[in-house]
């Protein structure tokens, strides 16, 4: 691995000339391509048609639309006509998305994109691939944008079970999330990593995240799902439900809060947070969630969360 300073101070660089040549028809053209995520609008400009493929294939056709919605302008350069191998590009020791603002301008540097956005207008450079590089950006991008919107991104797993209803799997790193969500049938794991939820006509709401994930079906992006119930994992051997205060609730809910960097997050957001993250948890209560890995366990699951709501 490269010295990750100079790496990353390199990096920085190479933001600021591509940020300064937005006409420079070398690396970057003005190909627009309109996708609203989220419902967050963006402009994406691009110089390859086997790119904007990838992007069709993968996103909702009812995502791209040139809506009357002030849109984010994302100019975006690929690292290797800027003189970056992917595997220099890539060379970092840390995956750690370091943000940080200068003057008006937000920047972020990670292993695999570097970002700057200002009054609307957004520089990236990363792989000209719908990878790592443009999934972290979106992960970057996305959530303070999203909470404006009152929706928030968990970091977490989320199952349907066959009436349609959404489980949120949340817990530490290592806690079980992507394991709990392989137990269920493929064409039932609404996301693996990151979702969205929303406080909406008295109840929560769950969409998939469609920032990097695996998804079976892309038009299932499009969906809200009623949310049952959120779980706090914990591997043992049998499955038990669990009733946690309302104080751990919410310290649990707001550290699965994802991307929304704490120390940089104005107060106004933090509140923002904190009143969504008590809605959410007023009309559907996490529990403490101990599972072992072992097939059908979604059964005694929602068996066990039958008899815990009959209470």
């Amino acid at each position: 691995m490269v010295n990750t300073s100079n790496h990353f101070q390199k990096k920085q660089k190479t933001l600021f000339e591509a940020s300064l040549n937005t006409k420079n028809d070398a690396y970057l053209k003005t190909q627009s391509v309109h996708l609203s995520i989220h419902g967050i609008p963006l402009r994406l400009h691009i110089s390859s048609e086997e790119l904007v493929s990838e992007l069709y294939d993968h996103y909702p056709l009812s995502w791209f639309q040139d809506t009357s919605e002030k849109c984010i302008d994302v100019f975006w350069a690929d690292n290797q006509t800027l003189g970056w191998s992917n595997e220099e590009w890539a060379n970092e020791a840390t995956p750690d998305c370091h943000v940080f603002q200068d003057g008006k301008k937000q920047i972020a540097v990670q292993r695999d994109f570097a970002a700057a956005l200002e009054n609307q207008k957004c520089f990236l450079v990363c792989p000209y691939h719908l990878d790592d590089g443009f999934y972290n950006f979106l992960r970057w991008l996305l959530p303070v944008l999203l909470l404006e919107k009152g929706k928030v991104v968990l970091h977490s797993s989320c199952v349907l079970d066959d009436e349609g209803h959404a489980y949120f799997s949340l817990g530490a790193s290592g806690a079980g999330k992507t394991t709990i969500s392989s137990l269920r049938p493929r064409k039932k794991i609404l996301g693996d990593d990151m979702n969205i939820v929303k406080f909406e006509n008295g109840r929560c709401w769950a969409q998939a995240g469609a920032m990097g994930q695996a998804l079976l079906n892309p038009t299932e992006y499009s969906h809200w799902y009623p949310v049952k119930a959120f779980f706090w994992l914990k591997k043992e051997e049998h499955v038990e439900l669990r009733e946690l205060s309302k104080t751990t609730q919410i310290r649990l809910m707001s550290t699965s809060v994802a991307n929304v960097f704490w120390s940089q997050l104005s107060a106004e957001n933090a509140q923002k947070i904190f009143f969504l993250v008590c809605s959410l948890l007023q009309s559907t209560p996490l529990y403490e969630l101990s599972f072992p890995k072992k097939q059908k366990v979604w059964d005694e699951i929602f068996e066990a969360l039958k008899r815990e709501q009959i209470k």
